[in-house]
């Protein structure tokens, strides 16, 4: 299975546990702060109402303590720390509160009250800053040129490495942090409410977002493109107009132990390959999990429970949904319960393996739509309306065994724990069957991996050249029926026949 790099030793801590931070003293953030910092060797300044001042006049390596009260916006152009407990900002169109030019820096306990989109301010105050002849805009905050037509209204703006906020908390800005191209930014118990984005990382590495809160983003909770390394954990997601977390065109990534809820849609990967998704929580919304076009990801130990929601259509909902040529990725040992569909692959998937799934009260437990070649074995399909759902599609149900389902009604005479008579997949055209259901659910077991791509690579044979309508065969033109007239079958496997007892719902 594929491990991105090590987390930090703080992601394995809950959530709520990381909370608490903008109360503590100014004694306690400069104990934090040094904590953070490892060892300090500067000096502490204490900052008076010109805050830029206070930061102009720090040496490197400084610590800024910054008493409560309002702010007007800065930049940090040296490595410093800043102790900024019951400090606020607020700002305005096209004014971070803090911008970040240096690395080393590190932001704790500062309140910002953002501005959010406004396309028709914005292009009046950069066509009021425009210089034709030198086509740079000097802005304070920002410096000669740095400013762009299409840099969204950001709280803070981070514009070098190693930056470190802490504590944070950002309200109605277009974006909360915007960084691009950084590398190193760590954020921690930082709260995003009402944003459009809370934090966007555009071509950013070795990101650590770690028990976070994001709040009624109309965009996204966070969102991650062209990036490697993205480290989330411990977050809490709600009530986001699109994705909590948006990860596009992306790889090496990894989202844990983390609370999503009532989304449009939990975790996305778009274009994103080589990352993991564990032990995370995704509720109410209309898609817990949507892994699209992407290859090469593990999806493991996560509960997609309740994802159903009736304000577009009734009762639609999705717990974990593969979709658009995704392939060779493992869906492995999670909880899908109460959607639509459990567990659903759509649309050209091929090569993905579905094993050791809990899939519980779904209206679809597994549903399979117009791809091939995966192979779903070793889950438990209870209390499902309809255990398997397999449309257009030539995918493989059972491997040595099968998958354990609440309705199957046969026998197992010779005690092996396999049914003697197939399961019948009977919704869809697939025309699909279990060879090897299970007379008892399985579970307890942890995957091997190496056996999982063992098994895919025997059992998951369909070529689909064999249902061209005309092919060349020993020379001659052969002329053959595309319609599949049996449910897969492998050279072990019983005859499979419609047997009596099977369901027809």
């Amino acid at each position: 299975m594929y491990s991105p790099r090590r987390p930090s030793a703080r992601s394995s801590q809950p959530g709520g546990q990381r909370s608490g931070i903008l109360c503590l003293s100014l004694a306690a953030l400069l104990l934090l702060a040094l904590c953070l910092c490892g060892s300090s060797s500067g000096a502490v300044i204490q900052a008076g109402a010109d805050l830029q001042a206070a930061v102009n006049g720090a040496a490197p390596g400084d610590t800024v303590v910054v008493p409560a009260g309002r702010y007007s916006s800065f930049s940090v152009d040296r490595p410093l720390t800043i102790l900024a407990g019951g400090a606020y900002i607020e700002v305005g169109i096209q004014e971070p509160a803090v911008t970040i030019l240096s690395s080393g820096v590190n932001i704790t306990g500062l309140s910002i009250l953002g501005t959010p989109r406004n396309p028709t301010a914005k292009f009046d105050y950069y066509m009021e800053r425009f210089q034709p002849t030198g086509r740079t805009v000097e802005s304070s905050a920002l410096g000669p040129g740095a400013l762009e037509l299409n840099l969204p209204n950001a709280a803070i703006l981070i514009k070098s490495n190693g930056v470190t906020l802490s504590g944070v908390t950002v309200k109605g800005a277009e974006v909360g942090v915007l960084a691009r191209g950084c590398s190193e930014i760590d954020l921690q118990g930082c709260t995003f409410d009402t944003c459009g984005t809370g934090a966007s990382l555009g071509q950013c590495s070795d990101c650590q977002v770690d028990g976070c809160t994001f709040l009624r983003s109309t965009k996204y909770g966070l969102w991650a493109e062209g990036a490697r390394g993205i480290n989330i954990s411990g977050c809490q997601v709600q009530n986001t107009t699109h994705a909590g977390f948006m990860l596009k065109d992306s790889q090496d990534c990894l989202v844990e132990d983390s609370v999503l809820r009532e989304n449009n849609m939990g975790i996305f990967l778009w274009r994103t390959n080589q990352s993991l998704i564990r032990t995370s929580t995704v509720s109410q919304n209309y898609y817990g999990m949507v892994i699209s076009e992407s290859h090469n990801n593990t999806v493991i130990d996560n509960l997609a429970d309740d994802n159903s929601r009736s304000e577009i259509i009734t009762g639609f909902g999705v717990g974990i949904s593969l979709q658009e040529n995704s392939s060779y990725n493992l869906v492995l040992k999670n909880r899908a319960e109460g959607s639509l569909n459990g567990i659903e692959l759509t649309r050209n998937c091929a090569f993905n393996v579905v094993w050791g799934n809990n899939i519980s009260r779904n209206t679809n437990g597994i549903r399979l739509d117009k791809n091939y070649n995966n192979l779903i074995y070793s889950n438990n399909l209870v209390g499902n309306t309809v255990s398997g759902y397999d449309n257009q599609t030539h995918n493989f149900w059972n491997a040595s065994v099968g998958n354990y389902y609440s309705d199957y009604r046969g026998s197992d005479l010779d005690g092996d724990g396999i049914g003697d008579q197939p399961y019948v997949i009977t919704k869809g055209s697939g025309e699909a069957a279990d060879s090897r259901p299970l007379i008892r659910p399985y579970g307890g077991w942890e995957p091997d991996v190496a056996v999982l791509w063992a098994d895919l690579a025997r059992y998951a044979s369909y070529d689909q050249r064999n249902d061209l309508p005309v092919r060349i065969e020993n020379g001659g033109f052969v002329i053959r029926d595309s319609r599949p007239r049996s449910p897969p079958r492998f050279q072990d496997s019983p005859v499979v026949e419609r047997p009596p007892y099977t369901p027809d719902i």
